[in-house]
This record gives structure tokens, sequence and C-alpha cells, in this order.
């Protein structure tokens, strides 16, 4: 029976970060993703502890330099909105709309956190010990993590 690991697979979804970083000049960003890529092709196809502590290095990287972006970028809203005082209806719309895409990040990191840390915890979702079940949820993460990324680099 042919068994792909659709790991490797949604690995490749860090393609789109990564020219989203150079779009959007994120250079660091954008290379950061690129070695995760590297490295997360690598370690979904041979699994050792090397491979893994190499990707998971990168993840924190990404985290805290997407962390630490988006800080900046959620400060420089709110004080935009302190210093600009213009209440029209088209500001108070783009108000809410970055409100919400902020919220998103927020609730996209807070799954991500969940579904790996709970997971690990009670031996499910990413850490289930039906293989097929866990490279589900762990492209999963890839999918989401690549979309909240995303979204810190476009608010």
């Amino acid at each position: 029976m042919y068994f792909t690991n659709c790991c490797q697979l949604s690995s490749f979804i860090f393609i789109i970060n990564i020219i989203l970083g150079i779009y959007c000049n994120y250079y660091l960003y954008s290379f950061l993703f690129f070695i995760l890529l590297i490295t997360s092709l690598i370690h979904h196809s041979n699994y050792t502890d090397f491979t893994y502590i190499l990707d998971k290095t990168l993840c924190f990287y990404i985290v805290l330099y997407g962390t630490l972006l988006f800080y900046q970028k959620s400060r420089e809203h709110f004080q935009s909105i302190e210093i600009n005082n213009n209440n029209t209806l088209t500001t108070k719309i783009l108000f809410n709309c970055k409100i919400i895409l902020f919220l998103i990040v927020i609730i996209s990191f807070l799954t991500v956190i969940y579904l790996y840390y709970y997971g690990y915890y009670y031996k499910k979702y990413v850490f289930d010990s039906d293989i097929t079940t866990s490279f589900k949820y762990h492209s999963f993460i890839h999918y989401i993590s690549a979309f909240a990324h995303s979204l810190i680099m476009l608010i």
C-alpha cells in the first residue's frame, strides 16, 4: 500500500509566506519561512531527533519574529487611532476590520497552542496514536500558522 505523508505536502504552504514576505518587504520573515520550508520537508521525509530539533527551532524563531511584528503593528494601529480622531465612517470600518484581523491572528495562535500542547498532554491531535490522524492535525497546524503569519504581514 502506498502511503503519502500529508505533512510533506502541507509544508509547501509556506511558499505563500515566502512570496508574501518578499512582496511586503519583510525579507527576514521571508528568509525564515524559506528555511522552515526546507527543514519541514527534511523533517517530514526523515524523522530523527536532529531534524525535529531543527524544525522546532525554526518554528520558534518564526513565532518570535511574528509576535514582535504583530506587537509592533498593533501598537502602531492603536496609537494612530488615538492621534487621528477622525470619526468618519470609513475610519470606523477600517478600525473594526483591523480589530477583527488582530483577533483572528490571536485565535489562530491559541488554536495551534491548544492542538499542539493539549494534544501532547493527552496524546491527541498531533500526538494521536493513529499516524494518519496525527499527520492530518499536523498539516492543519501548518495551514493555520501560514494563514496567521500571512495576516500579520498584511495587517
